[in-house]
């Protein structure tokens, strides 16, 4: 059993153990000079000690979040994805006003010009200093990861506010959350890929809602709008709607009239697409197109078709079956002691049980499902998507763990051995080279 007075400090363990993980992640570089290219990074140094091997699409996060009017041009590539950019511009303005009372940032606005491989020229327009926007970029990504553990707490029905959640052992497996290789690749890189952990989180907690029947209808609504603004940010958080509207049709279709569902189902739809419709429409009204850089340059989608019309329908679900199997793999090579772990661990139990009905377990489950085959689809499963899984595996770890706590055979015992085991990891996760993308 812990101690009472270990217990007093927990809370502060907990967040030291995040602070002080984001923190060190800085040591570095850690990509060298010459590989920069090879592992898309751009390498930035503080000092000796520290600097950080940037993601390379992170600079152009900073110029677009300086000056927005890039998103409006025909070739943007982030102009499928503007939330974040325009949220990061706007909290930038009072902190540059601020600044420049200190004569920060004073030679700001400004225009350099860059030249190209070809000789020609290209002007760079920045509202604001560099390190504005990457501060701010970095402060959203610590809410971003801050809404994953809220989220995750919520789910098994805690509060990260309240000293006595953190009593919970089992609940510091939500920690992996955070530990990860998008969190380590990521933070402190400009960019909207911690949202795919937010968006596992947020999709586990309100579709096991419903499927509890927690949610009332008015809600869902709100909801669906929410995604729809969220959708501005990454096209991640169609996945939530998808399986939000998936739970609502499991609980309702035997209660509620075929025409009645039909109608809710529309309502659900037409609330989702406005934020997004909205953005279409004033970007294809400027450029009498919109650009959408995936379909382009890497085939994302329409691979299918194409792979389709080639080789056939069996030749096309085999190459779906083995691009899950890869996802499998590689997950399970990035987290093998987590498997290990709870192999091990069942050695602590008299025995064990798993209510298969449960809600979070069927959830989590449909999540993995969806969440793989959405980027199969994309053709895109670098190893930074694929450790994604790790939201819904974690999900049904703590769901275990927290159903098997009276099969325990002693509690502490099992405590000190996680303990370790997460000890090593948090330390192996901090020194390990990658995975870049």
């Amino acid at each position: 059993m812990i101690s009472q007075d270990i217990k007093k400090y927990l809370v502060i363990i907990f967040w030291a153990l995040i602070v002080s993980y984001l923190f060190l992640l800085m040591i570095g570089p850690r990509v060298s000079d010459n590989q920069q290219k090879e592992y898309c990074v751009r390498n930035f140094e503080i000092n000796e000690f520290f600097g950080h091997s940037m993601n390379c699409d992170s600079a152009d996060y900073m110029l677009n979040a300086s000056n927005p009017n890039r998103l409006l041009s025909n070739d943007s590539v982030r102009q499928t994805r503007p939330g974040l950019i325009l949220v990061v511009f706007v909290l930038s303005h009072p902190i540059d006003f601020v600044l420049k009372k200190f004569g920060f940032g004073s030679n700001f606005p400004n225009l350099t010009l860059k030249e190209n491989i070809d000789g020609s020229t290209t002007e760079v327009f920045e509202k604001f200093h560099p390190k504005i926007i990457y501060v701010v970029f970095a402060a959203l990504n610590f809410l971003i990861l801050c809404g994953c553990l809220f989220f995750c707490f919520k789910i098994f029905g805690f509060s990260i506010f309240s000293r006595n959640s953190y009593f919970n052992w089992f609940l510091w497996f939500s920690l992996l959350i955070i530990f990860n290789n998008i969190t380590n690749q990521f933070f402190w890189s400009p960019s909207t890929k911690l949202f795919i952990t937010f968006s596992g989180v947020f999709s586990i907690f309100f579709s096991s809602k419903i499927l509890k029947n927690q949610i009332s209808k008015k809600n869902l609504i709100m909801i669906c709008f929410v995604l729809g603004l969220m959708m501005l940010f990454y096209a991640i958080f169609v996945l939530p709607f998808a399986i939000c509207l998936l739970m609502y049709f499991v609980k309702s279709y035997k209660k509620v009239s075929k025409i009645n569902l039909f109608l809710d189902y529309l309502l659900f739809i037409f609330l989702f697409s406005i934020p997004y419709a909205a953005w279409y429409f004033y970007i294809f009204n400027i450029n009498q197109s919109f650009y959408v850089s995936n379909f382009t340059n890497y085939k994302m989608v329409t691979w299918i078709s194409d792979y389709f019309e080639q080789q056939g329908l069996a030749e096309l679900t085999l190459k779906i079956a083995f691009k899950f199997y890869m996802i499998l793999k590689e997950f399970f090579y990035q987290y093998w002691f987590l498997f290990l772990t709870i192999i091990s661990s069942s050695f602590f139990y008299k025995k064990v049980s798993f209510d298969f009905k449960d809600p979070l377990i069927i959830c989590s489950a449909t999540y993995f499902m969806l969440y793989s085959f959405f980027f199969i689809v994309l053709n895109n499963t670098p190893s930074n998507v694929v450790t994604g899984l790790i939201v819904p595996i974690i999900v049904l770890l703590i769901t275990f763990l927290k159903q098997n706590q009276k099969n325990l055979k002693k509690k502490s015992s099992i405590i000190y051995f996680y303990s370790v085991v997460f000890s090593s990891f948090y330390f192996w996760s901090l020194i390990k080279f990658g995975p870049y993308s």
